[in-house]
């Protein structure tokens, strides 16, 4: 009886979580409703803007963000820092370069996924950047879909998993096209100037991430000579491995030269190239 009677009570009280839930979901949708009626906007952009609200309020219904757990307050330093790793490591070993620093130099590993990447969540339509603009960082796709579109070329698909302006995070980098979100999506960022500084704090890592931001720039240099500007672009991906450098990049081309400083936006002074010694 006594089990029956606490199964009722915590039936009981879910019922009224979820009314709770509920009610305030319509206040606060009804409050989105009254402040359209106060303010001139388009149609396009309160569609917009009412379907990502929408999305992003019920899928936190789904999925938390270590932000929306509390207690995650009362965690150590080092115990947060390690949730933080286990939940982007994912993510950053989808690209090669990273995967072998996780794999080699933990350290600095655990330090880019708490101090280098932060979220970026993307609404449709949303521009993330347009050509001729700075790049300072480097994206990638965990959720939704992106289009890319240059000048005079077709646009592309950037999906799951893809790398977006990765040459910021070696070189001077001007943006070569627009990219912009098709649907609701979630992106990671990674500063170039704070995976700068954890690098060059562990000198392991910062002759690895020399030898391969080396060979990125290598490869830019070589379709510049050969006059193949058609393959640069901001979804420009970088070599699979460092341990051919000197021979063959990954676009079958073979590279002895080994350029002190980039050719590549020379007249752009990245503060990671000087801390990188490049």
């Amino acid at each position: 009886l006594f089990a029956f009677s606490s199964l009722v009570s915590s039936i009981t009280n879910s019922i009224s979580s979820l009314r709770a839930l509920k009610k305030d979901e319509i206040a606060q949708f009804g409050l989105l409703r009254r402040f359209f009626h106060q303010h001139v906007l388009s149609k396009d952009l309160k569609s917009r803007i009412h379907s990502y609200i929408e999305y992003k309020y019920h899928y936190r219904q789904k999925m938390l963000a270590i932000t929306d757990v509390a207690l995650f307050n009362l965690l150590s330093s080092p115990l947060l820092q390690e949730l933080r790793e286990q939940i982007y490591t994912p993510y950053l070993e989808t690209h090669a370069f990273f995967r072998k620093i996780s794999a080699k130099h933990p350290a600095p590993a655990r330090q880019i996924c708490n101090n280098a990447l932060s979220a970026v969540p993307l609404a449709s339509k949303d521009t993330l950047f347009s050509a001729g603009e700075l790049a300072r960082r480097a994206y990638l796709v965990i959720g939704g879909e992106l289009n890319y579109y240059r000048h005079r070329y077709p646009s592309e698909s950037i999906c799951f998993t893809d790398w977006i302006s990765e040459a910021a995070l070696w070189t001077a980098w001007i943006h070569h096209g627009r990219a912009q979100s098709t649907c609701v999506s979630e992106l990671l960022t990674l500063e170039q100037e704070e995976l700068a500084d954890i690098v060059t704090r562990h000198p392991e890592a910062l002759s690895y991430t020399q030898k391969y931001a080396r060979k990125f720039i290598n490869m830019l240099n070589a379709l510049q000579e050969d006059n193949k500007l058609e393959l640069v672009s901001d979804l420009l991906s970088g070599p699979a491995n460092v341990g051919d450098i000197g021979r063959t990049d990954s676009f079958g081309r073979t590279c002895s030269h080994q350029p002190s400083e980039t050719r590549w936006w020379q007249d752009a002074v990245r503060v990671i190239r000087l801390r990188l010694g490049l």
